[in-house]
């Protein structure tokens, strides 16, 4: 039985089918990261380097694989990354900050997790993510 997609989102380079424990990110092509970042482009007056946005978000998010499978980091620190075919990525679902900060009102709960979160990006560092 296949599992059925809960819900689907997309950031500027990646288009997301999100499941109930997994999610699965589609790299977008060209023309669809062309269509996400116009809209802001043209908000802040810089339609003139969409192409150069355009090219550097396919080659950040190609670079970025190439470094993750170089480091050798350990998956579970990128919530079980699998890479599929291509480009695809299978993650565990994960809990957004916002959604937990939303729900927390003890200012130490709250701390302790911005000081895991900055822990857990000194660490990317160390593998030079």
């Amino acid at each position: 039985m296949e599992d059925k997609i809960l819900e689907k989102k997309e950031g500027w380079q990646m288009n997301v089918e999100i499941y109930e424990d997994y999610v699965i990110k589609y790299p977008k092509n060209k023309e669809q990261i062309i269509e996400s970042i116009l809209p802001y482009l043209k908000s802040i007056g810089k339609e003139e380097e969409l192409e150069e946005r355009t090219i550097k978000m396919i080659d950040g998010t190609s670079k970025a694989l190439q470094i993750i499978k170089k480091v050798n980091i350990p998956y579970k620190y990128l919530a079980g990354m699998i890479v599929l075919e291509n480009g695809k990525i299978k993650q565990d679902k994960v809990l957004l900050l916002d959604d937990i900060f939303e729900n927390l009102k003890d200012k130490q709960q709250i701390k302790k997790i911005i000081d895991d979160y900055i822990n857990f990006v000194v660490l990317l560092w160390k593998y030079c993510i």
